[in-house]
């Protein structure tokens, strides 16, 4: 489904590089100062809402240019070949799997929009963002009760479905919860 507004959900981003290869894919590149970018590349945490600027990217290419491919350029001290960080291949989205999974990832940005749209932004029992967020001391996420009740909104039951999404068994809403069922 679309948007509550009737409308559907619009996609625009600033590109870091993009070219055309010689096997007639549009690739898109993107250039990250820090942290692991094998991380941010995948699938799984994509589609649970995890990672998504790159697969965004992809989506945004893919659409306006047809065949698309998508990887992260690592620039700077921490991407040194001994850091640790970086891997080879790792920081390139499989096309072929991409296209695969991208009604799971199309259906991870519309829950997103939707929730935006609402006003509604849930709190997450597997955020791993508590350490970053200025608002930790009076953040309720992790009280029993306000869990609770927000299991009880049926407004929120996609979003907290995301989190059992994976790209091997479940990349829809509908694969996991036919697997539950």
């Amino acid at each position: 489904g679309g948007l509550p507004s009737g409308g559907e959900l619009k996609r625009r981003g600033r590109l870091g590089r993009g070219l055309r290869r010689s096997n007639g894919r549009y690739r898109v590149a993107d250039y990250k100062s820090s942290g692991n970018l094998e991380n941010r590349t995948d699938f799984t945490q994509a589609l649970k809402a995890n990672q998504l600027q790159i697969f965004v990217y992809w989506l945004l290419v893919e659409e306006a240019k047809g065949a698309a491919e998508a990887e992260l350029l690592g620039v700077g001290p921490s991407y040194r070949p001994d850091s640790g960080f970086v891997y080879e291949g790792a920081n390139a989205l499989d096309p072929d799997k991409a296209v695969r999974l991208r009604a799971g990832l199309e259906e991870t940005l519309l829950i997103l929009a939707r929730m935006a749209h609402e006003g509604a932004f849930p709190l997450r029992e597997d955020t791993m963002r508590c350490g970053y967020c200025t608002h930790r001391a009076a953040c309720r996420h992790l009280d029993y009760a306000t869990q609770e009740r927000q299991k009880a909104q049926p407004r929120y039951r996609d979003y907290q479905d995301l989190t059992e999404k994976s790209q091997q068994k479940a990349p829809t809403l509908a694969v996991v919860r036919k697997d539950r069922a």
